[in-house]
């Protein structure tokens, strides 16, 4: 049923560049109300223009930092003001001392939620209503700062360079949010020495005392994410996720959070590829990218990284969308929050390269050194490097959702062709040969009768009221083109073998 007619190089397409409107997401659009809300009860509350107008500014910078990014700096800011709250620094107004203390002694601190955790529910994007006016910036001087810094370092923290310029980036948004860029900038030459000095002096350190020369994990070399893939996909709970959330991760060269937001509805085929829309990144908050789609080939020579074959399982196997989300026709891919989504693969993640301990450390990697932000390091690296043949700069950048220096970003724009050799390298097919111009399996339909078949197993193994059929198809045929293997080595237990169309002996 299934036939790899790929060997013959196909001849190149003339692509007409296809536009896609893919509609905001709901937590923004909540957002945005619940801004729009919190305004219009101030006024009514006799708040006045000038308040409303200051509420307007914060509702606009708030609105214009991704929810997921302020989440990851609120840690950050809420560190700072406890700093401050703990030194009784002069900066800290009263209100804002007062407001902490109230948290610190209220009934959620006695419940074990930690202070930090407490404060930054006071912060802009977290607070319930208006937001507090936390210092007195004209007493936040280059030393307070610092002091913080020094701080972490007595504590026993691990200042890396990546984690001082996230506490740059959080303090920088903290001042943004109330209107105070003129005040950051005036601190920033200071503080940037300052820093500069510390990087140096972490590596001398790193030099003189034999200290680790790398910092945050490492790049995933391309036979270890093989391995990882593989042994993934033979758990038995959560092989099929844990491979399909490796495998786009690797492709599509993003972050993991990227992948834990995918929606069903902005994956689709076209040609002998699968696009896959990102409406929104760290690096395109507006989602003016999210028209050019990242296309995504089948492997017919290796089903462990073929993208097209792992999608397939998992739709196959997965129990139930989650439809909750009235507003959005098509439901997100994986089931469940971010933060549950991400702790998930990590787990899986986890404990694939523990059983893969060994050959981990024949790759120069200790276990620890392995995350989720490894399989984007390595991808961007094997592609950019990891042949003779590579991809332009570019056309990697732009899949990785990178700003390119200088007019680059100008003049070097997305086009079809580039993305399409990303691609077809990213899924793992041999750059020197013509094999890298392999066409995905497809089913063979020489009678009405055999599509209508076909047609059938669709229906039987995937929920097409939910994913487009075309993907469905699509995906089914990899499964079945790489059938033979799966059998040998996945265990009888594996949840692909429990669906109808596996089970069902006609």
């Amino acid at each position: 049923m299934a036939s790899d007619d790929g060997m013959e190089g196909p001849t190149r397409p003339a692509f007409v560049p296809a536009l896609t409107t893919i509609e905001p997401t709901e937590t923004c659009g909540q957002l945005i109300d619940d801004s729009l809300d919190e305004r219009e009860a101030h006024e009514t509350n006799g708040g006045g223009v000038g308040c409303a107008q200051k509420i307007d500014r914060v509702v606009e910078l708030r609105n214009s930092i991704g929810l997921v990014i302020r989440k990851a700096y609120k840690s950050s800011q809420a560190l700072f003001l406890l700093h401050l709250y703990d030194r009784n620094h002069p900066s800290l107004l009263s209100s804002s001392r007062e407001a902490v203390t109230a948290l610190c002694n209220g009934p959620r601190a006695h419940r074990g939620v930690t202070r930090s955790a407490l404060i930054s529910t006071l912060l802009p994007g977290f607070s319930q209503g208006e937001p507090i006016e936390p210092l007195d910036w004209s007493l936040v001087d280059e030393m307070t700062i610092l002091d913080l810094v020094h701080a972490l370092k007595m504590d026993g923290g691990k200042l890396s360079e990546s984690r001082l310029s996230k506490y740059r980036s959080a303090l920088s948004l903290l001042f943004k949010d109330f209107q105070q860029e003129q005040r950051w900038a005036e601190l920033m030459p200071t503080i940037g020495k300052v820093l500069l000095g510390w990087s140096r002096a972490n590596g001398r350190k790193r030099k003189e005392e034999g200290m680790e020369v790398e910092s945050g994990k490492a790049p995933l070399p391309f036979k270890l994410y093989v391995s990882i893939c593989k042994d993934v996909a033979m758990q038995d709970v959560d092989g099929p996720f844990a491979w399909c959330y490796a495998a786009l991760m690797w492709n599509l060269v993003c972050r993991s959070d990227n992948v834990a937001y995918l929606n069903i509805g902005h994956v689709r085929v076209e040609d002998d590829h699968l696009l896959i829309f990102f409406a929104q990144s760290k690096t395109d908050q507006e989602g003016k990218l999210a028209k050019h789609g990242r296309a995504v080939y089948a492997n017919p020579l290796n089903p462990w990284i073929c993208p097209w074959t792992s999608l397939g399982v998992f739709l196959m196997t997965v129990t139930h969308f989650d439809l909750s989300l009235e507003s959005s026709p098509t439901p997100p891919l994986f089931h469940g929050s971010l933060r549950e989504t991400v702790r998930r693969f990590r787990n899986c993640l986890m404990r694939s390269v523990e059983r893969l301990k060994d050959e981990v450390e024949a790759c120069g990697l200790r276990a620890d050194s392995i995350g989720s932000h490894s399989f984007r390091k390595g991808a961007a690296t094997d592609l950019s490097s990891g042949g003779t043949a590579c991809p332009s700069t570019s056309a990697i950048s732009l899949r990785a959702g990178w700003t390119q220096p200088g007019v680059e970003g100008t003049y070097r724009q997305f086009d079809r062709a580039g993305d399409h050799h990303v691609g077809r390298t990213a899924c793992g097919l041999p750059v020197h040969t013509e094999e890298l111009a392999l066409l995905p399996p497809t089913f063979i339909k020489a009678s009405d009768e055999e599509g209508e078949f076909i047609r059938s197993c669709v229906v039987e193994c995937m929920d097409i009221a939910t994913i487009n059929f075309v993907v469905a198809q699509t995906c089914l045929a990899s499964v079945i083109f790489h059938l033979e293997t799966l059998k040998t080595h996945l265990p009888a237990t594996h949840k692909l073998w429990t669906t109808p169309l596996m089970v069902d002996n006609d």
